[in-house]
């Protein structure tokens, strides 16, 4: 938290706002958010932000951070199941998991500057 708070507060203070930021995971997220916070930097009206790991963490900060949900509860269940069916000689068994999602909160928005196609006239 601390690597990316700092890291993110030099980008914030020294070069051009960027308009999204996706950290690896969720402590980084805070660490960013406080960062934006402490620069003045509206989240999400400057700056988007995105967790790579979902977690309580993401839905309790303010604002909540959007997050890609891995579901890795249900990944290590299912691993742990497959291994144990391999170490009594069953076979290999695929089974389809639940892809990846994007769980948006108060983090993400347009970016600046941005008009929808609708809103042009003509």
């Amino acid at each position: 938290m601390a690597g990316a708070h700092s890291l993110i507060s030099e980008q914030l203070r020294t070069g051009p706002v960027p308009s999204a930021i996706t950290c690896s995971n969720d402590l980084m997220s805070v660490g960013t958010l406080q960062a934006a916070e402490e620069a003045r930097v509206s989240v999400p009206g400057d700056l988007s932000l995105i967790s790579w790991d979902d977690s309580l963490l993401c839905s309790v900060s303010r604002p909540a951070i959007t997050a890609v949900d891995r579901h890795p509860v249900e990944y290590g269940i299912r691993t742990a199941q497959a291994l144990l069916h391999l170490i009594r000689g069953g076979t290999d068994t695929t089974e389809e998991l639940t892809p990846s999602q994007m769980v948006l909160r108060g983090t993400t928005g347009p970016a600046p500057g941005w008009v929808p196609a609708h809103n042009l006239g003509g």
